[in-house]
């Protein structure tokens, strides 16, 4: 997608979170993605993705059912 909305929650802290703790964001090509994550981030597959997109609809199906 080329544009979307990233929504972060923190619930039940007790203090304001320190400026170092806050999460940030770059924006870094595509190509490039790998090098910016940590060393032991798992690939996932194209076939992987499709099969958790199938997996999250078959739920939504079954909770819509119940309803």
């Amino acid at each position: 997608h080329r544009r979307g909305l990233l929504m972060m929650r923190w619930q039940g802290l007790d203090d304001p979170m320190p400026e170092a703790a806050r999460p940030t964001m770059e924006l870094v090509p595509f190509a490039e993605l790998r090098a910016h994550l940590p060393e032991d981030t798992p690939p996932f597959t194209k076939v992987q993705r499709r099969a958790q997109i199938r997996e999250r609809r078959a739920a939504v199906q079954m909770r819509s059912a119940r309803e």
